[in-house]
């Protein structure tokens, strides 16, 4: 069961919205743990930068659907640290 949403200035439904099941090619669920963040996973995964991991799974640049796609796919949360940049830590789920 999802999170319940977070409020507008944190989160929205994007436009066009990807399939909920859609899984990158060549994809990997990844496992987080607490305290991850963006940049940690990134590095983990080869990614030059955190952004890079973001639109490669989401498709998107927009943190407000990035935090959509975490609560509304997987009950991931986060608090975001700022408004702008929606920037955040990552708290596992559960299983």
């Amino acid at each position: 069961m999802a999170a319940p949403p977070l409020h507008s200035d944190y989160e929205k439904i994007p436009v066009p919205c990807m399939a909920m099941s859609a899984m990158p090619r060549d994809g990997i669920p990844p496992r987080v743990s607490d305290g991850e963040n963006w940049g940690s996973i990134a590095q983990k995964y080869g990614f030059p930068d955190p952004w890079a991991i973001i639109y490669y799974n989401f498709q998107t640049r927009d943190p407000r659907e990035v935090n959509w796609y975490l609560r509304s796919t997987s009950g991931a949360t986060s608090k975001p640290r700022t408004r702008r940049t929606g920037g955040s830590r990552l708290r596992p789920i559960p299983g």
